[in-house]
């Protein structure tokens, strides 16, 4: 009985088991894995940085977006650049007397077909 325990044993532990990578359903589509510079980067003509506004929250007592992986709120600002309205679909941001409205970038959403109820 022993013997074949053993044999058992020695036989599981011998199978190749391969570990398969997954990819995180939840992670965005141009993420790139940097997580530490979430800053814009280099600026256009008109003095703004490169903006991707990624989504938009609106509540009857709030409203934020998140803005090159930042979360902001209407009248906030980072790195001179001031929110200063926020709807449904746009943001709308100023460097000193400079107004810019920037629209959400769109996203698109996979679904598995295969296990659909």
């Amino acid at each position: 009985m022993k013997v074949m325990v053993l044999l058992i044993c020695v036989g599981f532990s011998s199978v190749g088991v391969q570990a398969q990578t997954l990819s995180d359903p939840t992670r965005p589509l141009t993420f790139d894995g940097d997580t530490t510079n979430t800053q814009p980067q280099g600026r256009q003509a008109d003095g703004f940085p490169a903006i991707s506004v990624s989504a938009i929250f609106i509540s009857p007592s709030s409203k934020y977006a998140i803005i090159n992986g930042n979360t902001l709120f209407e009248g906030q600002g980072w790195s001179n650049v001031l929110v200063t309205k926020i709807t449904l679909n746009t943001v709308t941001l100023a460097i000193e007397d400079v107004v810019k409205t920037f629209e959400i970038q769109p996203t698109t959403i996979k679904k598995d077909v295969s296990n659909v109820l």
